[in-house]
């Protein structure tokens, strides 16, 4: 079980079984306990914030009903930190269920989880640069104005007649 907590406060316990992942998969689409092992849909939730949301809530509804506190509720307690909480819980707690079944194939899903999470964090990285540097403005107004060059040229043949 892992635990995370919402910008209220409220501390949330993730327990993953077949059924809660039966109960993500039907209503959201997302399979935390893919047979091919491949977690690459419940990490890239980390950029999904409303399907994360989305599972959260599904992982979180039956304590939450207890609590008196509805889906708005629920929703409305998560900023980015909570977010990024849950999805870290929940991201350990599947690892945790593969672990549990077999400890070889954990290790090899753990480190290909590691490796597709290092090298999103390098591509953002890489784009957080560019921008920093100007780069991307650049490029972006390069390429602007050689689409706007090449349509005065092309404007200009057309009202001389020349092909190209």
């Amino acid at each position: 079980m892992k635990t995370w907590r919402d910008d209220k406060g409220r501390e949330w316990t993730i327990r993953l079984t077949l059924d809660l992942a039966d109960r993500v998969l039907a209503s959201t689409k997302v399979d935390l306990i893919p047979d091919d092992n491949d977690l690459r849909a419940v990490l890239g939730l980390c950029f999904q914030n409303r399907k994360l949301a989305a599972v959260l809530w599904e992982c979180s509804k039956d304590a939450a009903k207890e609590e008196g506190i509805d889906k708005a509720a629920f929703l409305d307690s998560l900023d980015g930190s909570a977010l990024v909480a849950g999805w870290e819980a929940l991201k350990n707690e599947t690892q945790d269920f593969i672990e549990a079944q077999n400890p070889k194939i954990a290790e090899l899903v753990r480190a290909a989880s590691d490796a597709h999470l290092q090298g999103m964090e390098q591509g953002l990285d890489m784009m957080i640069e560019e921008i920093r540097n100007g780069a991307a403005d650049d490029a972006m107004k390069a390429a602007v104005q050689q689409i706007r060059d090449e349509m005065h040229q092309a404007l200009a043949n057309i009202a001389t007649g020349s092909p190209e």
